[in-house]
């Protein structure tokens, strides 16, 4: 699958995910931290967030979990999807840019780039995908608003 790519777009910030050319989704910042609806690839689906921002969910119309993510910590967090467990965590101290492991295995990764973001994760269905890709997004966010307060 191609690289899925995130562009940060208009106020408030909106994030146009892409494949390739082909457009996947559009999710507000607004959404990303804190839930709402979504159509990827032509299925609606919600994401559902915690108030306090320590997990959320992507349901299915129907309302089957497609995904869920879990803070584990600082800068990590479980995400199962598809009958598998994966860790999204930041590469190194100080390094902006994320790693998806299956157990030990990296098996793909989310780096920052100006006005958003790009996703290198093979072998995930596209909803999944998108997923993983959003709540990046959401911790990069969070790490932002962090700063802002702390200075």
């Amino acid at each position: 699958m191609p690289t899925l790519r995130a562009r940060r777009t208009g106020f408030p910030a909106r994030y146009e995910i892409v494949s390739g050319d082909v457009p996947v989704t559009t999710v507000s910042a607004r959404t990303a931290q804190h839930g709402g609806e979504l159509d990827v690839g032509g299925q609606a689906y919600q994401l559902d967030g915690s108030a306090f921002g320590s997990n959320c969910h992507l349901l299915s119309a129907d309302g089957r979990e497609v995904a869920s993510a879990e803070r584990t910590g600082l800068r990590s967090w479980n995400i199962v999807a598809a009958g598998r467990q994966f860790r999204l965590t930041r590469a190194a101290f100080g390094n902006r840019n994320i790693e998806l492991a299956e157990g030990d295995n990296r098996i793909g990764r989310v780096r920052k780039v100006t006005r958003g973001a790009e996703a290198d994760l093979p072998g995930l269905d596209r909803p999944i995908d998108a997923f993983v890709l959003i709540v990046a997004l959401a911790m990069w966010q969070r790490r932002r608003r962090a700063v802002v307060i702390a200075r």
